[in-house]
Formats: C-alpha cells, sequence, structure tokens
C-alpha cells in the first residue's frame, strides 16, 4: 500500500488540516517568535528622543505608548519604527489643540446665589 511506503509520505512532511492539530501548534510558535523579534527590535527611548530631536511631537508618549502593545500595530509586530514615528508625528500635529473649556451659562447669575438662604413665607 502507499501509505507503508516512506518515498511516497516522507515524516518531516506535515499535511495542513483542520485535523492536525500539528499545523496550529507550528503557526502558534511563528507568530510567537515574530514578537519576540520584534521586541527585540524595538527602539530604546534614547534612540527615540534621538530621532524626535527637531521634529513636533512627545517622544517619551510614543514609546510609552507602543512598549505598553508590545510594539504590536493591528496585530502585526512593528518592523519599521521610524516609519511609526513619521505617522505619529503627522497625526499629532493633524490634532487641534486643546482650549480651556467655558461654560455656556452665565456664571454672574450664581455669583451671589445661596444655597442656605431661608426664603420668607409669606
Amino acid at each position: 500500500s502507499l501509505r507503508k511506503n516512506p518515498r511516497f509520505f516522507p515524516p518531516e512532511t506535515i499535511v495542513s488540516s483542520p485535523e492536525n492539530p500539528q499545523s496550529k501548534v507550528k503557526e502558534s510558535k511563528v507568530k510567537k517568535r515574530e514578537r519576540r523579534a520584534a521586541c527585540a527590535a524595538a527602539p530604546s527611548l534614547d534612540e527615540v528622543e534621538a530621532f524626535f530631536k527637531g521634529r513636533p511631537g512627545d517622544p517619551e508618549r510614543f514609546w510609552h505608548y507602543h512598549e505598553a502593545t508590545g510594539w504590536i500595530v493591528h496585530g502585526e509586530p512593528v518592523t519599521n519604527w521610524r516609519a511609526l514615528a513619521e505617522n505619529w508625528i503627522r497625526n499629532e500635529r493633524q490634532k487641534p489643540e486643546e482650549t480651556a473649556h467655558t461654560p455656556s451659562y452665565d456664571l454672574e447669575e450664581y455669583e451671589n446665589f445661596d444655597i442656605f438662604e431661608q426664603k420668607e413665607q409669606t
């Protein structure tokens, strides 16, 4: 029979199928390896600060944000953190500056208001 003949089914061949749990284990090991590589390639805070020098933006905020996410963006490890930083800077510039909140009501009306003042009953 063909199944017993190693020439047709070498032992190193892994058949990928839903019934074969080995293929899923192999995929998860590859993903773990990729994430470790991304963490190993992650820049230090000093590298990020040197990159941001002369550019607008907060290098510490960028570094802490991506350090907290494990340098993973959209489920994939970051391969080029400099390009990621350029996009970060571009997006930071597009945000409008926050202004102090001004209340929509007149505060002078409430300055002389005393909540403990008792009204005279007539």
